[in-house]
C-alpha cells in the first residue's frame, strides 16, 4: 500500500506504476485496514486506480478498528461508493450507508457504549450472523485451520506459537520524576488547569459562569460553530493525553514534547504580538537556543540584533492570524505566555535528570539480566515514541548488552536487511549466510511501530511492550510479529542452531 505514495514523488516510478495500473486485472492488498479512512490521500489514490473495474482482494487481521464504518470504507473501494451495489437478490440492500448506520446503532445499543471505540470481539459478535459480512469476508482463524486439517485427515503439519499470559514489570514514576508529578497533576486539573492551551481551545468556557473566555463573537453567525468548538475540545484532550503518554514512556520523550510545544506556542505569540514575543525570547534565550540547536539547526551566529526569528520556518506551526472581532487576542496571548512558563517549569524539573534514576529502564535491565529466557534468547522491544527508542538503545548498551539494533522512522539504510538480521530463518536466509556477507545477527531489536505490521519476526518468541499504544489493535499487531504460524522445518533449524 505504500506504493501509492511512492508513485507521486519517486523518480522513474510513476511510469512503472501507470503501466501496472493499466495492465493489472486484480489487486491484492496486504494490511488492508490501512484503507479504512476514505478521507486519506492514499485511499483517494487507490479509488482512482481501481476505477470500479479491477478485482480486489484485501488481507487484514483487523478490518475494524474504530467503528463498523471502517469496513464500509473498505467495501466502497470495489463498489465505487455505489450505495445500491448490493440491491439485487439475495442481499437486497438498497442503501449501503443506511445499512451500516443501522448496524452501528445496533452495536452501540447492544454494548451500551455510545461514544467509545468498539472492540473487535463486539464487532464480530454482531457481524457473524450478517448476510453481507458472510458474503464478502473470508475468515480463517487458527482454530479453523486446525479443525479443517483434522477433518481432511491432512498430513500437513501446521503449528502456531503457544501463547503465555503477559507478565507485568512494576516500576515507579515517582522515583523517576519526583516533585514534577505533583506539578503535572495541578497543571492538568480538569476544572482549573494551569496548562490551559488557549491556542487550541479558542471556544473554551469559564466553568463557573459558563461564559466564553476568549470568544467574543456571535455563535449564530457561524453555521459550523458547534462543530468547531467540539473539535477543539477533543484536540486539547488529545494534546494532554499525548503529554501524559510521553511522560509515562520516558523522560526524553516527555522532554521532546515539551520542547516542540514551546516552539509552537512561541511562534503563535510571535505572530500576534511581536513585542511580547521579543521580551519572552530575551528572557529565555538560552533555553530557546538549546531547543532549536537540538533540532539540528546551527544558531552559533544568532544574537539579539538579528532580524531572523528564533524559531526556524520548518519548526513553526501553520498558525492563522486571529480576527480581533471574534477573539480576545490579548487574553489568548497572555494565557499562552503563562502556558510557556508552565512548560519551562517542567523542563527545569527534568534538566538535570540522571539516567541511573530511571526506574523504568532499570526494571527493564534487571528483567533482561535475570530472566532466563531473556538472557538466552532474542527479544523485540516495542515503544510508541522515537526518543524513547533512542533512550533504550543507549541505556542497554551502557548496561553491557550487545548485538542491539534500533529501528524507527528515521532509520537509514535497508530495513529489510535489519529484519533478516533479527529473524533470518523466516526471511529466507540463515545466520551463516548473513555472516559470509559481513552482517552480524541481531539479538535485541528495539523498534517503534514501524515494524508492528507486515513483517515476519518469529525467529524470536519474546516481545516486550515498553509502553502501551492507545489502540488495542496496534498491540495485537505488535504481538502478531512473533505470534504467527510457524514452519516445522524452520523451527527444527532454529532449535538445532540454538540448543
Amino acid at each position: 500500500h505504500t506504493d501509492l505514495l511512492r508513485a507521486e514523488g519517486e523518480i522513474n516510478f510513476p511510469e512503472k506504476w501507470n503501466q501496472i495500473c493499466e495492465n493489472a486485472d486484480a489487486f491484492i492488498i496486504d494490511e488492508g485496514h490501512n484503507f479504512r479512512n476514505h478521507s486519506s490521500s492514499r485511499y483517494k489514490k487507490l479509488m482512482e486506480v481501481l476505477n470500479g473495474d479491477k478485482q480486489l482482494f484485501m488481507l487484514t487481521a483487523t478490518p475494524i478498528n474504530n467503528s463498523l464504518f471502517d469496513l464500509k470504507d473498505q467495501i466502497d473501494l470495489f463498489t465505487g461508493k455505489d450505495e445500491q451495489f448490493f440491491s439485487a437478490a439475495p442481499l437486497g440492500i438498497h442503501n449501503l450507508q443506511a445499512y451500516f448506520i443501522r448496524k452501528e446503532r445496533a452495536l452501540r445499543v447492544s454494548t451500551g457504549e455510545a461514544d467509545t471505540q468498539i472492540t473487535e470481539e463486539q464487532a464480530r459478535e454482531i457481524l457473524n450472523n450478517d448476510d453481507l459480512f458472510r458474503e464478502l469476508v473470508v475468515q480463517r482463524s487458527r482454530s479453523y485451520v486446525k479443525k479443517s486439517l483434522e477433518l481432511e485427515n491432512s498430513k500437513r503439519k501446521v503449528i502456531f506459537a503457544k501463547r503465555d499470559a503477559p507478565q507485568v514489570a512494576n516500576y515507579s514514576l515517582a522515583k523517576i520524576y519526583g516533585g514534577l508529578l505533583d506539578k503535572i497533576v495541578r497543571a492538568f486539573s480538569s476544572q482549573r488547569p494551569l496548562l490551559r492551551l488557549p491556542v487550541y481551545s479558542l471556544y473554551d468556557k469559564n466553568p463557573d459562569t459558563d461564559e466564553y473566555i476568549y470568544f467574543i463573537g456571535d455563535p449564530d453567525d457561524d453555521p459550523e460553530f458547534a462543530m468547531k468548538s467540539g473539535r477543539q475540545v477533543q484536540v486539547v484532550a488529545l494534546i494532554r493525553v499525548l503529554l501524559l503518554k510521553r511522560l509515562e514512556s520516558s523522560v526524553v520523550s516527555f522532554q521532546e514534547t515539551c520542547e516542540n510545544l514551546i516552539l509552537k506556542l512561541y511562534s503563535f505569540i510571535e505572530l500576534h504580538d511581536e513585542r511580547i514575543a521579543t521580551r519572552w525570547k530575551n528572557q529565555h534565550e538560552d533555553l530557546l537556543k538549546k531547543i532549536v540547536k537540538g533540532k539540528g539547526i546551527d544558531f552559533d551566529d544568532w544574537d539579539e540584533e538579528d532580524d531572523d526569528d528564533v524559531v526556524p520556518a520548518e519548526l513553526k506551526f501553520d498558525w492563522t492570524i486571529l480576527d480581533k472581532k471574534l477573539f480576545d487576542v490579548t487574553a489568548i496571548v497572555t494565557d499562552t505566555v503563562l502556558d510557556l512558563e508552565q512548560l519551562v517549569e517542567f523542563m527545569e524539573e527534568i534538566e538535570d535528570f540522571e539516567p541511573e534514576k530511571d526506574d523504568k529502564v532499570n526494571k527493564l535491565i534487571e528483567l533482561m539480566q535475570t530472566d532466563e529466557d531473556l538472557k538466552n534468547e532474542k527479544v523485540i522491544i516495542f515503544t510508541e515514541f522515537q526518543p524513547t527508542a533512542k533512550h533504550l538503545e543507549k541505556c542497554l548498551k551502557n548496561a553491557g548488552f550487545e548485538n542491539i539494533y534500533r529501528i524507527d522512522s528515521t532509520t537509514k539504510g535497508d530495513r529489510g536487511l535489519v529484519i533478516k538480521r533479527f529473524s533470518p530463518y523466516y526471511n529466507k536466509t540463515t545466520p551463516e549466510k548473513l555472516k559470509k556477507k559481513g552482517h552480524k545477527e541481531i539479538k535485541i531489536l528495539i523498534s517503534t511501530d514501524v515494524l508492528s505490521e507486515g513483517v515476519n519476526l518469529q525467529d524470536a518468541r519474546l516481545l516486550i511492550n515498553y509502553d502501551l499504544h492507545w489502540n488495542p489493535v496496534r498491540l495485537m499487531q505488535r504481538i502478531g510479529r512473533v505470534d504467527r504460524r510457524m514452519d516445522p522445518n524452520l523451527e527444527k533449524l532454529i532449535i538445532d542452531a540454538n540448543p
